[in-house]
């Protein structure tokens, strides 16, 4: 009996049942596509109905009553050969100490990873095997990213200044320089100009105007902060000229407190942002955050108040591109929705015939130490810069302990794949380890929290999108030009 005959099971396929206003779809995990049916149609195969003409779509290996495909699974040898020679992206912990003590900081003492730190910077011994370290584990590639992190990194410019003059002369490649930083210390000349002569990538920490950001960015002192770090941005300004735009980044913690119509009208109106410029916007984390500060952020009506504020300017969003294009939704606009829309543009869509047996590729969290590597003040290495409470994975003295990185991935593929194998959810997915591993372990109960969270904010996305396109087709066309990073 051909296997594709009898009743079609929804909840054994990897498919999602969604509608808009005008038109109903079913998303197809196993091919990533999107199908467009008749109301009829869509009721019968939702409630597992045979349906003869769903033969053809099974032949061609879609809509399949089974979910066989598993995620690709990283083998041991690749993961060391990328590691000893190709780590494309490297961030180095300068220092932790910090001329500023932002309240949500998970290393202010409203965290309890604040007792873990000691606030000291990198050794000169550390940093030569560090220089070792990149060369070798570079070979193999023609591009590297450098990204220096803190603390505030600024407060060991010489040392950054040592460590990229040392790396130019040393490595034959293309070197992307990062620094993040609370802006502060740009004001100094000799360090703006430096940054602009190695056209570095700068990532200023900015939340807002003066009365939004200094409610929870103060200096060691409790002053505000903002018109230090505006000041810092003058300076860098004269030196990178129009390449600023190119070159600056803002990231912006969001809280209950932003005021997100205030935000979209500050930075339509900031003289150093263009349409080109990159605003990483994100909700602050409260993992490890006391019960005092948790209920200050979290006041229930300030909440209630800033997800309607969410929801209103998502749907004003849509109706821009619905109606009048990208060229009338604002830059703070892109900037929060824009990346998750990217996702379903850019999503690779199998247009050949489905094979259950083939692998697909694995979503959510990356392949550890793979896309980021991140060397701490004392030369050991971690998953993140997000991550660096967490296990760590060798050292500049001992080396890179691939078992080690190995068998936490073989651990979280064995603890996750079989949920996810079965997920209508699972080649849109960005859930990250930050979200579901404690103390080494996952988190089961959180895990699947977060999988519900993360399913319902995906199938809000996926009926704003088809109510985009059956509106205008080519809203999204300009997304073709833009990469995701």
């Amino acid at each position: 009996m051909n296997r594709h005959r009898g009743a079609f099971l929804p909840e054994k396929m990897s498919l999602l049942f969604f509608n808009t206003i005008k038109n109903y779809y079913i998303y197809d995990s196993n091919s990533n596509k999107i199908f467009e049916v008749e109301r009829p149609v869509w009721e019968e195969i939702k409630a597992g109905k045979r349906l003869p003409g769903l033969e053809y779509f099974a032949k061609k290996g879609f809509l399949l009553d089974k979910n066989n495909r598993n995620y690709y699974k990283f083998s041991f040898s690749q993961l060391r050969e990328q590691l000893s020679s190709s780590i494309e992206k490297i961030t180095i912990e300068i220092t932790q100490k910090c001329n500023f003590s932002c309240h949500y900081c998970p290393y202010n003492e409203n965290f309890h990873i604040y007792n873990n730190r000691s606030f000291v910077s990198m050794s000169m011994k550390n940093i030569n095997l560090l220089l070792h370290f990149i060369k070798k584990h570079t070979e193999g590639i023609n591009d590297v990213a450098i990204t220096f992190y803190g603390g505030e990194p600024l407060l060991e410019f010489r040392k950054i200044k040592s460590v990229t003059e040392i790396l130019k002369r040393t490595i034959k490649k293309k070197i992307h320089w990062g620094i993040v930083t609370n802006g502060a210390l740009l004001i100094e000349e000799n360090i703006s100009k430096f940054l602009a002569h190695n056209n570095f990538v700068v990532i200023v920490s900015l939340d807002g105007p003066s009365y939004v950001h200094d409610k929870f960015r103060k200096d060691k002192k409790g002053n505000p902060t903002f018109e230090k770090i505006i000041n810092g941005i003058r300076i860098i300004h004269k030196h990178y000229k129009k390449r600023l735009y190119k070159y600056i980044k803002f990231n912006l913690v969001l809280t209950p407190y932003s005021d997100l119509e205030l935000l979209k009208d500050f930075f339509n109106n900031f003289e150093y942002v263009d349409k080109h410029t990159h605003i990483i916007p994100y909700f602050v984390s409260l993992e490890g955050a006391n019960e005092k500060f948790k209920n200050e952020i979290l006041e229930p009506l300030v909440l209630k108040n800033y997800n309607n504020s969410y929801k209103k300017l998502k749907k004003d969003w849509v109706e821009k591109l619905k109606n009048k294009g990208i060229e009338k939704v604002s830059l703070f606009e892109r900037s929060l929705f824009e990346k998750d829309f990217l996702r379903l543009y850019k999503r690779k869509v199998d247009t050949k015939r489905v094979k259950e047996d083939e692998p697909i590729p694995i979503a959510g969290a990356c392949i550890p130490m793979k896309s980021k590597f991140f060397v701490d003040v004392y030369g050991k290495f971690y998953i993140c810069e997000k991550l660096n409470d967490f296990k760590s994975f060798g050292s500049l003295n001992a080396g890179i302990n691939y078992d080690k990185i190995y068998s936490f991935y073989e651990y979280y593929y064995n603890m996750t794949v079989r949920e996810c194998k079965k997920c209508w959810a699972k080649r849109l997915c960005q859930l990250c380890f930050l979200s579901i591993v404690r103390e080494d372990k996952v988190d089961l109960q959180k895990r699947m929290e977060e999988c519900e969270r993360m399913r319902n904010k995906i199938k809000e996305d996926l009926v704003d999108y088809m109510e985009i396109l059956e509106k205008n087709p080519k809203a999204f066309d300009y997304m073709k030009e833009i990469t995701i990073s």
